[in-house]
């Protein structure tokens, strides 16, 4: 008898779930923007700058690009690659962000938001998230996310988040667009 298999990551050895309870009035947006926001801003004392989607070229000129749009590893179970091209292809994914949201996640999670088009300092942090796309049941979210540092040092990510009901968003799966 021959028998043949296949190399297939399923759910539970690719998608790391939050234990954190998620308080209960909280949006899917509001809450996937509370985890990417707290990602970027952890330990910035300068604060953010948020920048609006049309406002940067994306990549910066000293970038290296991945060549392409997300692409989703081919080992991974079917239902799992499903579910998160449902999030990718979400027809809101990539619109501008709701910004109220946006700002409050900020301040939720003790970010400063930093504002006005001349910055004292040499160097300010820059964000720009997109809005996020959703699966049918709002577990997966994914989002393209931009950061900058300095001139020539700033990244371009899509990342994938997921959460079960009742609970926070964890990011569990990044895949690079620029770097710089």
């Amino acid at each position: 008898m021959l028998v043949l298999s296949a190399c297939t990551a399923g759910w539970g050895s690719m998608v790391r779930y939050s234990s954190a309870p998620a308080p209960r009035e909280e949006s899917a947006e509001l809450g996937l923007y509370r985890v990417v926001v707290g990602e970027y801003g952890r330990g910035d004392t300068g604060g953010l700058h948020l920048v609006r989607p049309a406002d940067v070229p994306d990549p910066p000129l000293v970038a290296v690009t991945s060549g392409g749009p997300a692409g989703l590893p081919g080992y991974w179970a079917d239902s799992l690659k499903r579910e998160a091209l449902l999030a990718l292809q979400d027809p809101a994914r990539g619109k501008e962000p709701t910004w109220g949201w946006l700002e409050q996640a900020m301040a939720l999670e003790g970010v400063r938001l930093r504002s006005g088009e001349r910055e004292r300092t040499p160097v300010v942090r820059k964000l720009r998230l997109t809005r996020p796309g959703f699966n049918a049941d709002s577990t997966v979210g994914a989002i393209d996310v931009d950061f900058w540092c300095g001139l020539a040092c700033g990244a371009g990510e899509t990342l994938l988040l997921a959460r079960r009901p009742g609970r926070r968003w964890r990011i569990w799966y990044r895949q690079v667009r620029w770097i710089s």
